[in-house]
């Protein structure tokens, strides 16, 4: 009986102080406060069309950031952002220093707003439903004279990727975006 007593008390130890939705929102806390202040050198470039190369904290490249199609019971067919081929993305400002982000070529014109589910992944929908990011700007480490933007939820956790999908929330590995304007 003892030892269920203890295994009882350390798996709810191990639970309590443990788990990851605590440490994820010690990671967001921390991101708000990194993020408060926050005052950027330059202007995103706004309503031009963007390619997104994304990067992970160590440096390494993980893709073009890109949509991709999928179809629910109904045949309701989704565009969820993806490390894929390229397609064009758009910035506009939401002001505060937050963006919006919108498709160039969404499957559905009324849908073309990056907005984020109850799960963490981002899809397009209608603009009412559409996530304002904020925008965190840095030095690329290698070109120290090029930028790289870190994007947060109003939750300040990070836009990274979870598989192929671009996500945030739990499970999600952060990524740096280095922002390229197209002709």
């Amino acid at each position: 009986m003892l030892k269920g007593v203890l295994l009882s008390m350390t798996l709810l130890a191990t639970c309590t102080f443990g788990s990851p939705t605590r440490a994820a929102a010690a990671e967001y806390q921390q991101n708000k406060t990194m993020l408060q202040n926050l005052s950027t050198e330059e202007a995103l470039p706004l309503d031009t069309p963007l390619l997104f190369r994304g990067y992970d904290y160590n440096n390494q490249f993980l893709g073009y950031l890109g949509l991709t199609s999928s179809k629910d019971w109904d045949g309701h067919a989704w565009d969820y952002l993806y490390m894929d081929d390229y397609r064009p993305l758009y910035l506009e400002d939401a002001g505060n220093n937050k963006v919006y982000m919108r498709s160039g070529k969404p499957n559905c014109s009324r849908h073309n707003y990056v907005v984020i589910s109850s799960r963490g992944y981002l899809y397009l929908g209608g603009k009412e439903y559409a996530e304002a990011f904020i925008t965190y700007e840095q030095s690329d480490p290698i070109f120290p004279q090029q930028k790289r933007y870190r994007f947060f939820d109003r939750h300040y956790r990070p836009i990274g990727i979870y598989g192929k999908y671009i996500t945030a929330g739990l499970g999600t590995t952060p990524a740096t975006w280095k922002i390229i304007k197209q002709p």
